[in-house]
């Protein structure tokens, strides 16, 4: 008889640096043995991947597990989808053993059996199966091998479809008030199904379909029971679109109408998931799930961890940790995650390669002391950041065994900078930063921030902690004497000076200086020689940064200055010399000459008989000479601006329109010598007419316009008569416009593009099409072809195809006339939709995303309609197989 005075526990900090000592305090009463392990394995370590391989040839197309004790014997069993086998596996006294295979056979498992659960009771070992497609027949089975696990002759009760199972995936039994019960989730209708067994396992279960919980099940595979505060859940994978459900039972699985929470793809850890395994981990309850793809392929397979923060309810984060080792070949599901020792391991069967792989989650070693026996546990520290696990078992192999544990975060040392020395100027301020990320700051002046604003010289150190471990640093910071500046000017601007001189003088601040002006480049000159007239920005930077800006003024020297302008009279033709020049001092001092281009200087200021064109004009007087760029700008040469339209096809149609421009408006137009009101001149036929055009200037522009007739090929359609069958189709081409208009007649012509050149037309009847130029200038703008309509039907699906690119059967599609409305699915043999169409003429290439599907049987599923003889149509629908061969 034992007593419950043995309690195990220890104290642990929750973070600690890389390094640091970490000191564990013991609370354990009553315990006589310890076995610490401070870097024991948990799911938040990286999973590794072993392939045990096909275990003797005996698995083809693998799919689900289950584990069982029995006596000091354990034993894996495993389920084949494609030949209806039960393989048994056994391990011996661990699990970690080299298995022994059986091959029990049949025993009445389904075809593309799916999920297996085993289960004790009164009578002995039970094992239950559920599987098959619904085109195949869905099933619930019941093998009992009596008293022991080792029966190598267990009877099979094949129980059919119970609860409208539809490909049932995964299962979970488990037992309630004395009676049994089962969920399976059903693939191909998305519904979940409970089966009731009863007290024992000898009678026909009944079953209810819970249907699409919430409308968001999408193709579910995988499905696992959890019970926390009292409340049970069920977590559900959905393949199609990624996705994780939980329901809600509350008290009891019983319940029919379970809350739905659609948890979406926690971390894009998800990825055509088949099932998922939870365990609770130190208090935290954490799932691996096991994914059919990897990204952005349809082959290989993948992991993903989640954490249940705060519980099943809380809020989910997750992972995607990838195929390790690429051992994954569509793995189809995964076991109860359970402990050996101080790692975890789980069951992985991959259906495209017939493997079994075992996954590991193995204890680190990244402690300086990886286990103990002492009651007082010994210091010790962890050499890599992380998440760890601490396990305690006390009093192992006793009937007062017990367990404890604790997580605990290692983290980086901290690490503060603040930087080189800091300079400042007289009067600004420095902010110094710490750095983010730490536990607390303290500063030599007492602040307690991540910031530290200083504006006076001396030296600043702070004290950083994070996780128990400290970093310190320490920064100077100077502060620079204010600085003064005037401004000498060397040469005012004056008529032979253009820009002046000026000398900057500096007093305070830190030598060398640089000098900048207006903004622009610094130089370490403080002279400046090609200052123009006006105000100027000077900027000084002394050897610490600091800068002083102030403005000071160029100035001009009056009596040494000339300027001039001039008034000017453009000549009043294009081509005309009747332009001059009138030269006027603005500033200077008399007497003046004036002189243009490279003439002779004269008294008078003023030049006529001038064309147009550029010109220099020069004065000067004693001191001084100045020059005036000018320009005598002529008028535009005039211009008829004629646009002529030619005569087509001899209709008299040809146009002359006039748009004078240039010289001076108004103008005057004279149409073959004879004054004319406008400047349109319509209905004109091939020949040559005489314009002209006078400006208000008198300028005048006369021109010969010759109008041609210009002859257009006729719309033509390129197709003769034709006759189809009803449901086919006749490309139409047209030729020689620029544009076209399709119509039909009747109406009903059925055309894909009546603006188009070429057209595709699917008459319902004979039908006459006729094509037109909306804009075109064609002699002949129209033309007309007669398409006749039969009305033969058929429809063949055939039962195998060979796309070997041979020519000759490379497409799976049917043989039909006379069809007007199709539609084809095709499916592989797990009920995955690998290709639809909605055209009969186009097939499937029996490639999927680009790769080459394997040998085998496919499923099908087409509607189709031909017109029926009163001209309706009939829609039917064909199911059925055939094979791909090659």
């Amino acid at each position: 008889m034992f007593t419950n005075a043995q309690t195990a526990g220890f104290s642990a900090p929750d973070t600690v640096c890389v390094g640091s000592p970490v000191q564990l305090q013991n609370t354990s009463t009553g315990i006589t043995s310890y076995f610490w392990n401070f870097c024991s394995g948990s799911i938040y370590s990286n999973p590794e991947l072993s392939s045990l391989g096909n275990l003797g040839g005996l698995l083809k197309d693998p799919v689900f597990t289950a584990i069982a004790k029995d006596g000091d014997n354990y034993y894996v069993f495993v389920i084949n989808n494609t030949d209806d086998r039960l393989v048994r596996l056994d391990f011996g006294t661990s699990l970690l053993n080299n298995p022994v295979g059986t091959q029990l056979g049949n025993i009445s498992i389904p075809s593309n059996a799916e999920g297996v659960q085993v289960v004790q009771d009164a009578a002995g070992w039970h094992i239950i199966v559920v599987g098959g497609t619904a085109l195949g027949g869905s099933r619930v089975v019941t093998i009992d091998f009596g008293a022991s696990l080792a029966n190598n002759a267990p009877v099979g009760t094949d129980w059919g479809n119970i609860g409208n199972m539809a490909y049932p995936i995964d299962l979970y039994v488990f037992e309630d008030g004395g009676k049994y019960y089962g969920f399976t989730c059903n693939s191909e209708n998305n519904t979940i199904t409970r089966l009731d067994f009863g007290d024992d396992f000898t009678q026909p279960p009944t079953g209810i379909n819970l249907g699409n919980l919430g409308g968001v099940l999408n193709a579910p595979t995988g499905i696992f029971a959890i019970q926390e505060n009292g409340n049970w859940h069920l977590i559900v994978t959905n393949e199609r679109d990624s996705k994780l459900i939980r329901l809600d039972f509350g008290p009891s699985l019983l319940n029919t109408a379970p809350a739905v929470v659609d948890l979406g793809n926690p971390g894009t850890g998800l990825n055509h998931p088949r099932d998922i395994s939870l365990i609770r981990e130190c208090g935290q309850i954490m799932a691996i799930a096991v994914n059919g793809r990897e990204p952005g392929t349809a082959s290989g397979g993948a992991i993903g961890r989640f954490v249940f923060h705060g519980g099943i309810t809380g809020n989910v984060t997750g992972e995607y940790l990838g195929n390790p080792g690429n051992l994954f070949d569509l793995p189809h599901a995964i076991s109860s995650i359970f402990r050996v020792d101080n790692e975890l391991y789980a069951f992985v069967p991959n259906a495209r390669n017939g493997t079994l792989t075992r996954m590991s989650f193995e204890s680190c070693t990244d402690a300086s002391i990886p286990s103990s026996t002492s009651a007082s546990p010994p210091v010790y520290q962890y050499n890599r950041p992380g998440r760890y696990t601490i396990n305690l078992i006390t009093d192992e192999g006793t009937a007062t065994q017990q367990t404890a544990c604790r997580n605990i975060v290692v983290v980086e040392p901290p690490a503060v900078d603040l930087g080189p020395e800091v300079r400042l100027c007289d009067g600004s301020a420095a902010t110094l930063d710490a750095g983010d990320g730490f536990s607390t700051y303290s500063w030599s002046d007492g602040s307690t921030g991540r910031f530290l604003t200083a504006s006076t010289g001396g030296t600043y150190a702070v004290t950083v902690t994070n996780g128990g471990c400290s970093a310190t640093d320490e920064v100077e910071l100077f502060i620079s004497p204010p600085m003064q500046f005037s401004a000498d000017i060397m040469q005012e601007i004056d008529c032979r000076h253009t820009e002046g001189a000026v000398q900057i003088n500096i007093s305070g601040g830190t030598a060398p200086f640089s000098y900048s002006l207006d903004g622009a480049p610094g130089t370490d000159q403080p002279v400046f020689s090609a200052v123009e007239r006006g105000i100027h920005s000077i900027s000084v930077t002394d050897d610490q940064g600091c800068i002083i800006t102030d403005d000071f003024g160029m100035t001009e020297d009056a009596a040494r200055l000339l300027t001039a302008g001039a008034v000017i009279q453009p000549p009043l033709c294009d081509d005309s010399r009747d332009g001059a020049v009138s030269v006027q001092v603005t500033l200077g001092t008399p007497p003046f000459e004036y002189a243009l281009a490279d003439g002779a200087f004269q008294s008078q200021p003023d030049f006529t008989g001038l064309p147009g064109g550029a010109y220099k004009v020069y004065v000067r007087n004693s001191y001084c000479i100045d020059s005036l760029e000018l320009e005598l700008t002529t008028p535009a040469p005039l211009l008829a601006g004629i646009a002529k339209t030619d005569e087509i096809c001899g209709r008299g149609d040809g146009e002359v329109n006039l748009s004078p421009s240039g010289g001076t408006a108004p103008y005057n137009i004279t149409w073959e010598n004879n004054a004319a009101a406008g400047s349109v001149f319509p209905d004109l036929s091939a020949g040559t007419y005489h314009v002209a055009v006078e400006d208000a200037n008198g300028c005048r522009t006369e021109e010969d316009v010759a109008i041609i007739n210009q002859i257009y090929p006729n719309i033509r359609i390129r197709n003769e008569d034709i006759t189809i069958n009803i449901g086919e189709q006749v490309i139409l081409q047209a030729e020689n416009a620029p544009d076209y208009q399709w119509e039909s007649d009747p109406v009903d012509g059925n055309l894909s593009c009546p603006v188009c050149a070429t057209t595709i037309a699917r008459p319902l009847r004979d039908t006459r099409y006729i094509v037109r130029t909306l804009t075109g200038q064609n002699c002949v703008p129209a033309d007309t072809v007669n398409v006749h309509v039969t009305y033969l039907r058929s429809f063949f699906m055939p039962n195998a195809f060979s796309p070997n690119n041979d020519g000759q059967n490379d497409y799976f599609k049917p043989v039909s006339k006379g069809v007007m409305v199709f539609s084809m699915q095709l499916y592989n043999r797990w009920g995955e939709l690998l290709f639809q169409q909605n055209d009969p003429y186009q097939g499937w290439d029996g490639k999927v995303n680009g790769q080459p599907q394997p040998v085998g049987t496919y499923v099908y599923v087409v509607t189709y309609g031909l017109y029926s003889d009163v001209g309706e149509i009939v829609l039917q629908t064909r199911k059925g197989t055939f094979t791909l061969v090659r």
